[in-house]
Parts: structure tokens; sequence; C-alpha cells
């Protein structure tokens, strides 16, 4: 991978945790255009990461961490969208589902970062 390349996935995961940390100083109702972004730039960085993940392991097999640390970047996303969803409903969600949501959203920043390291420093 390249340096732009890494840089730009930087970017579009502080651009994801920005939206969301206003998102939560800004408090109910959510912004239309804040909260569009938010979700955009957040698929926009699963899908990216995916692809390149796609491309490393056409190159050439992935290790056993490399499917690990993937494996649990997937899980924790479809964590963080699913309780995106209940939180960005109309009605309140469960104060359960809002911990879910902002915990399971760094575990899964985390473990993106981890991910592009690993890709980044293939061997």
């Amino acid at each position: 991978m390249t340096a732009p390349l890494v840089a730009g996935l930087v970017f579009v995961v502080a651009v994801v945790f920005g939206t969301g940390s206003a998102l939560t100083r800004s408090g109910r109702p959510f912004g239309t255009v804040l909260l569009t972004i938010h979700k955009l730039v957040a698929h926009a960085a699963v899908v990216a990461v995916g692809v390149l993940a796609y491309q490393q392991g056409r190159v050439a097999p992935f290790s056993a961490l490399e499917w690990s640390a993937t494996a649990v970047a997937g899980l924790l996303y479809v964590v963080s969208f699913a309780s995106g969803v209940a939180v960005s409903a109309k009605h309140d969600a469960p104060a359960w589902v809002v911990r879910a949501h902002r915990i399971g959203s760094w575990l899964a920043g985390v473990a993106v970062t981890a991910v592009v390291y690993l890709l980044a420093t293939r061997g």
C-alpha cells in the first residue's frame, strides 16, 4: 500500500469519528446533513478497506493474523452499523445500545487500523 492511500484511510476514519462526536454533542434530533455524512463516509471506509483486503489477498494469501484481524474488523463494523441504526432511529434507543455503538465503533476503528497496518506492512 502506498503512503497516500494509508493517509486517506486515516483521514476517512477521522471524519467518521469527528462527525460521530459532533452528533453526540449536538443531541437529538440529529442533523440530517451531519448524520448522512457520518453514515456514508463510514460505509465508504468499509468498502475501501474491503477492496484493499481483497486486492492484497489476491497478491499473496493472508496469514492467520491477517484473516483474524479482518474478520474481527468486519464483525465490529456489523455491530457498529446495527447499533447505529437503532441510535439514529426516531425514538430514543436504550442506553445499552448507545453504549454498544460507542464502544463497538471505537473497537472497529482500532481493528480497521490494525488491518490497514497489517496490509501496509506485508512482506
